[in-house]
């Protein structure tokens, strides 16, 4: 508490400072209605108030992942920047293939000269077929290496991909496996909830019978009691009346008859006074009173009952696991399609350098057949077709040259510049998905054990002004080694401003049930009285207000008097804002 206080002392303080800055650097400028201010707001509503100490962190992606280049060659041109939104399959990048397109014209050009040599013959001789038997040998061999390191490549990356395969498999296996307990736990709970609920009804029935009993003796004694005071009061009466004449006739205050008829007379007051305060003590009997407080007792039993959160914590443990399990599936998804990729990149290239040197081999070959006969015709033919294939192997290479993104989401990371070399051994594009929204905060040692899966948090972003709610998604198990901090993500609804990675966050717990107005910190301005005060919007035109301010943090305070649920709050521009300015809302 005193933390947070001495917290507030120096926010207060700041805007103070701020304030006389403001006042100091001369008069605020003129707005004619051309240059009508705009600014942001927000709409006051009821919030759980922040409890305990305030935690700082920043937004930080769901998934984040490296884009790389399946062809090494030069950046030609970068088609993204840092900060842009981009989709699944948009394309990041571009290579220069130029070389790839002057090898293509290249075996254009051998294409038409093959076909010239087509018309044209020549008698070969000894050493020209010696010297093509011995072409023929070395294509053999190169069409053997070449299967032999195409069959290994693939192989290798078909085994590492089916490891990686098996990995996900099992997460998500785990992951089913906790989706289910926690369904049972749910179950449970929800069945223990209705046998308890049973049993408070059945307590609260026997209450109402106990307290129906009573009132029922109570009536009946009641009853009783008032039939014997009426008839204590005629007795009464009659002794009375007996005592009078009694004393009439006598003349003396000891005459027998005067003596009797005084003991009679007190001796019916006796009786009656006796009946009389069993009838005020019958009536104000306890029983009922007892019986009362059993059925109430009883009646606010099963509504703690009805009440309780076992069955909403349990199901909240449910939602958490399917989350769990569908993000499970997704990095399957991603790792099955990432490992296709690679095997098929894998076969592709097998494919490419064995149908190389299958070229090579029937271009001997043919070389060699056409010699032992001397049809040149042949040989042309076969120089074709193979200028013809390398044309369908360098197309294939340039449209490669084109990189696209795999996912959907923010560029946060450019790490190359047109110009420089690129390839598949390392990524140069970093892609960040947001959805979902999280922000990961830094927890003290001796605050982590408070913090709990589920918890309810509240993260403010100073950059937009803005308050979300959120809950606890994940606690990472081991501290930072310098600070010593526990690091904890949050799942955070989303807001009205679109959030970027990094953008710095403040999160606290809040306390449940308890209900306040909590605005951003910047929008509270210092006055040079030193009250504090927000401006207010009402049919365009900025006011005002005069507040009072409980709890604080660092980015936002409690507001206990001064604003009412559904004003509209400036959060944004409210600085250069005054008296009965009218405004634009820019939200």
């Amino acid at each position: 508490m005193l933390k947070r206080k001495l917290r507030g002392v120096i926010a207060v303080g700041t805007l103070v400072m701020m304030s006389l800055y403001l006042t100091g650097c001369g008069a605020k400028p003129v707005v004619t209605p051309q240059q009508q201010l705009t600014v942001k707001t927000v709409k006051i509503a009821l919030a759980d108030l922040p409890s305990g100490e305030a935690y700082l962190g920043s937004i930080t992606p769901y998934v984040q992942t490296i884009v790389s280049s399946s062809l090494s060659g030069i950046l030609s041109t970068i088609n993204v920047r840092v900060g842009d939104k981009i989709q699944s399959g948009q394309t990041l990048a571009t290579l220069n293939t130029d070389l790839l397109e002057a090898q293509k014209n290249q075996a254009a050009a051998n294409v038409g000269v093959a076909a010239s040599q087509q018309d044209a013959t020549s008698e070969s001789s000894q050493d020209s077929l010696s010297q093509a038997k011995a072409a023929l040998e070395t294509a053999e061999t190169n069409l053997a290496n070449a299967q032999t390191g195409a069959t290994s490549s693939v192989n290798a990356n078909q085994t590492a991909s089916a490891t990686q395969e098996s990995q996900v498999a099992s997460a998500v296996a785990s992951a089913q496996k906790a989706l289910a307990t926690a369904q049972a736990q749910l179950q449970n709970a929800t069945v223990n909830s209705q046998n308890d609920i049973t049993q408070k009804q059945s307590a609260l029935v026997s209450a109402q019978a106990n307290l129906t009993a009573a009132q029922q003796q109570q009536a009946a004694a009641v009853a009783s009691d008032q039939d014997n005071v009426l008839k204590a009061q005629e007795a009464l009466d009659t002794a009375s009346t007996q005592l009078a004449l009694a004393k009439q006739s006598s003349h003396s205050t000891t005459a027998p008859a005067l003596l009797q008829a005084q003991s009679v007379y007190d001796q019916a007051s006796i009786t009656y006074q006796g009946v009389l305060s069993k009838l005020k003590i019958d009536q104000a009997s306890g029983a009922v009173a007892t019986s009362q407080a059993a059925y109430d007792a009883a009646q606010s039993a099963l509504q703690a009952s009805k009440s309780s959160q076992t069955v909403v914590t349990a199901q909240a443990q449910v939602d958490q696991a399917q989350q769990a399990l569908e993000a499970a599936k997704t990095n399957q998804a991603s790792v099955s399609s990432q490992a296709q990729s690679t095997n098929t990149a894998a076969q592709t290239t097998a494919t490419n350098s064995i149908a190389a040197a299958q070229a090579a081999l029937q271009q001997a070959q043919v070389a060699y057949e056409n010699l032992l006969s001397n049809p040149q015709l042949k040989v042309n033919v076969a120089q074709l077709d193979a200028a013809q294939a390398g044309i369908q192997v360098i197309g294939a290479q340039i449209n490669q040259g084109q990189i696209s993104s795999p996912i959907s989401g923010y560029v946060v990371a450019i790490n190359a510049q047109p110009g420089q070399a690129v390839g598949p051994q390392g990524g140069f594009i970093t892609i960040a998905s947001m959805d979902p929204l999280t922000a990961t905060v830094d927890i003290p040692e001796t605050s982590i054990g408070n913090i709990k899966l589920g918890m309810p948090m509240e993260v403010s972003v100073p950059a937009v002004s803005q308050i979300l709610q959120g809950v606890v998604s994940s606690i990472h198990p081991q501290p930072d080694g310098t600070n010593k901090k526990y690091s904890i993500e949050i799942t955070l609804q989303k807001g009205q401003t679109t959030l970027l990675p990094s953008m710095r966050v403040e999160a606290h717990a809040v306390t449940q049930g308890a209900k306040g107005i909590v605005i951003p910190a910047d929008s509270v301005l210092t006055m040079q009285s030193g009250a504090l005060s927000v401006f207010v919007l009402k049919d365009g035109i900025a006011h005002s207000v005069t507040v009072k301010v409980g709890s604080m943090t660092d980015s936002v305070y409690e507001i206990t008097s001064g604003l009412s649920v559904d004003d509209q709050l400036v959060v944004q521009g409210q600085n250069l804002l005054s008296e009965g300015d009218k405004v634009k809302v820019i939200n």
